[in-house]
């Protein structure tokens, strides 16, 4: 077995402030998903990161992604706004929902929407890319 490495993607300096619309926005936090055969990531390396979430890391005001890479394959956990600072654990229930929906084979992409993160409804995305979710 290879080894892995973890990743946080952050916003550019100054921008990763909470999105202002995520605080009047009700979220029903239904965690609806869509599955995609764009930007496919390895079903395995996924199974590693979203079981890796579910931690009481908190992560800071600025990432929008986490990655987790093995043997040039990459997957991603990304949300489609700033939320400001938060446990590492509030992106797995959906991450952990798209996972078995979306599987095709030994590859996976897809996305949460209406997902509650730090009381704001955004986008979550399971994929091999680290921004573009929305």
């Amino acid at each position: 077995m290879g080894e892995y490495n973890l990743t946080y993607w952050s916003d550019a300096p100054g921008s990763a402030k909470r999105d202002a619309f995520l605080e009047a926005r009700q979220c029903s936090g239904t965690n609806d998903v869509t599955c995609s055969g764009s930007h496919t990531a390895d079903f395995g390396v996924c199974t590693q990161l979203v079981n890796s979430l579910n931690t009481g890391t908190i992560i800071g005001d600025s990432p929008r992604s986490i990655c987790l890479g093995q043997n040039g394959n990459q997957c991603c956990v990304s949300w489609s706004a700033a939320v400001g600072s938060m446990p590492q654990s509030d992106l797995f229930s959906a991450a952990n929902k798209i996972l078995p929906a979306c599987v095709s084979g030994s590859s996976v992409s897809g996305l949460a929407r209406n997902v509650n993160l730090n009381g704001g409804c955004v986008t979550e995305c399971l994929s091999n890319r680290a921004t573009g979710c929305s």
